[in-house]
């Protein structure tokens, strides 16, 4: 069932503080917040989950396994704000301008909008505009000019392949899962090994999303042949 409750990106943020300074004491005072502010926030995100999120010990606080799933996404919600906060400094003095966002598809609709909306809260002079591509065309706009930054997921191309106008920093880290139908005969394994995918049909993203080259990368790496279904995502709505 799903949760009623609204997680925000200040639910996230007091989550990364306590989990990098140990305790609700230290995280207050890194995030110049009360404890009781910083605990009604934890407290809010363990409703909306739905398990607690902090284990009380004899030094302080540890995080329970719910929380140490949370924390990676928590993580790259401080570094997303951290980094665009990076990117407007030069504007002038914070108070108007405009920042471009390029984002490819997955990042755009999963990622960006509750860190976005965080921006726009603190910075409401600031005008947002973010444009959508595949993790190649994306890269190939910035380096046109058509945008300030650049968040996707890939990149497509290889890193040393990049403009050296670049800068590159990694946000977060996620896996790309194989799925399959129930009766499919990899469906019971927990475990595939990369020859057991010779010669079947992958459904992938179009080439120039950084899913297909990572699909064909693994193809070369592991010199088996996939046949690749491309699609390209559409979003309804």
């Amino acid at each position: 069932m799903k949760s009623s409750k609204i997680v925000t990106p200040h639910h996230l943020i007091a989550l990364a503080s306590v989990a990098s300074t140990g305790s609700l004491t230290a995280a207050s005072a890194a995030l110049g917040k009360t404890q009781p502010a910083v605990s009604a926030q934890l407290r809010q995100l363990s409703e909306a989950v739905g398990t607690p999120l902090m284990l009380r010990h004899r030094y302080g606080v540890r995080l329970s396994p719910a929380a140490e799933t949370l924390l990676p996404y928590a993580q790259a919600c401080v570094r997303a704000l951290e980094g665009a906060e990076q990117a407007i400094s030069r504007l002038r003095g914070l108070e108007e301008g405009k920042l471009r966002v390029l984002a490819s598809t997955s990042v755009a609709v999963y990622m960006l909008p509750p860190v976005l909306a965080a921006f726009h809260a603190r910075f409401p002079g600031i005008e947002l505009q973010m444009t959508r591509h595949n993790a190649n065309d994306a890269m190939s706009a910035l380096e046109r000019g058509e945008g300030d930054i650049a968040v996707v997921r890939g990149p497509a191309s290889p890193v040393g392949a990049l403009s050296s106008n670049f800068v590159i920093r990694i946000l977060v880290k996620d896996e790309t899962m194989l799925v399959v139908p129930p009766r499919h005969r990899l469906a019971r394994r927990r475990k595939v090994r990369p020859e057991q995918l010779d010669g079947i049909e992958i459904v992938s993203r179009e080439p120039g999303s950084a899913t297909h080259a990572l699909v064909e990368r693994m193809a070369v790496r592991t010199k088996i042949n996939f046949r690749l279904n491309n699609h390209q995502l559409k979003l309804v709505g």
